[in-house]
């Protein structure tokens, strides 16, 4: 949805996760490839859409000139909701990341300890599709943590019901901090409608007890962030 806003803009070029150009199976192309298409580019910007590769942002800030970061994240049980329409067999995934890490490529990059030791507490127990689909909502927004992305200022936190119930605030605010001009076309098409749109999914006590934490650290985040955003520039 994001990602689609920004294509709309008049001074951009957007590589989504299923270009080939940019990306290989979802997961970006080598460093080489990426500078090429940035510097091809006469854009004011050039967005990617990484959705394999959140772990690494630490590396891509220190490699790429003048990166911007979006973070995007979503309330976990509207995000287990999508999962478990779109795909199936969680558990496997959470097999493969254990049992066969050949196969599990960019699932399991750079999980540090704590993250690992979760992985294997949860595999040794007979859980559901959806708890397993809500630890990897954690384990996957922890990646923001543990690379300390909450104390750099190229690292933008995006709340996806703040986003889609007031798109047009939240995006004037992401547009002044990535340095782009507002242009009323972004928001077209952004609704609310897949907010809480179904019952909560069954999800194991422990795990929705991490998710919620997890949830409110990254809110925390997401408050002090809008408060330091505000002492220094009004939305248009």
């Amino acid at each position: 949805m994001l990602i689609r806003a920004f294509h709309r803009h008049s001074e951009t070029e957007c590589y989504y996760e299923n270009d080939p150009e940019a990306f290989d199976n979802y997961v970006l192309r080598d460093v080489e490839t990426i500078q090429r298409l940035i510097r091809r580019s006469r854009a004011a910007a050039v967005f990617f859409k990484p959705i394999a590769d959140s772990q690494h942002v630490r590396r891509m800030l220190d490699t790429f000139g003048g990166l911007r970061v979006i973070w995007l994240y979503r309330w976990y049980e509207d995000a287990v909701n999508s999962a478990l329409r779109n795909w199936k067999n969680h558990f496997r995934e959470l097999q493969i990341m254990i049992d066969e890490p050949e196969a599990a490529g960019w699932r399991i990059e750079e999980l540090d300890g704590e993250m690992w030791a979760l992985l294997r507490h949860w595999y040794e127990k007979p859980i559901s599709d959806a708890s397993v689909r809500a630890l990897l909502w954690c384990v996957r927004n922890q990646h923001f943590f543990r690379q300390r992305l909450e104390d750099d200022s190229r690292v933008h936190l995006v709340n996806y019901e703040r986003l889609v119930q007031s798109p047009v605030v939240e995006v004037q605010w992401l547009c002044r901090a990535i340095g782009l001009r507002f242009e009323p076309r972004l928001v077209e098409g952004i609704h609310r409608r897949s907010v809480r749109k179904n019952p909560p999914p069954e999800i194991d006590p422990e795990i929705r007890a991490l998710c919620d934490a997890m949830y409110q650290r990254l809110e925390a985040v997401f408050e002090q962030r809008r408060k330091n955003l505000a002492t220094s520039v009004e939305p248009a």
